[in-house]
């Protein structure tokens, strides 16, 4: 779509990528990866505490001969996104 007043692509600007790193913005390029940085850690621990509860209440179920655990898929499914998040900033 062009601009009939002065000829401006509105779909070419659209499609154009624009990274801090394009503009010459280092402080804003140096920020957004320590934010992916922190996104990556935020993930990391997630994915851990929802290990660290399915494994608890699996070895509960185990000693207990009650034989039912919870699988805590909702944090490391989380976690796996903000971790792949954390890389996209960082490296992306």
């Amino acid at each position: 779509m062009v601009c009939g007043a002065c000829g401006w692509s509105f779909a070419a600007e659209a499609l154009r990528i624009r990274r801090p790193e394009d503009r010459g913005d280092e402080k804003l390029a140096r920020l957004r990866r320590e934010d992916g940085r922190g996104d990556i850690v935020f993930g990391a621990v997630l994915v851990m505490i929802g290990g660290l509860i399915t494994a608890l209440t699996y070895s509960f179920a185990l000693t207990s001969g009650v034989g039912i655990y919870v699988i805590a898929y909702g944090p490391m499914i989380i976690g796996v996104i903000r971790i792949v998040q954390g890389l996209s900033k960082r490296f992306g």
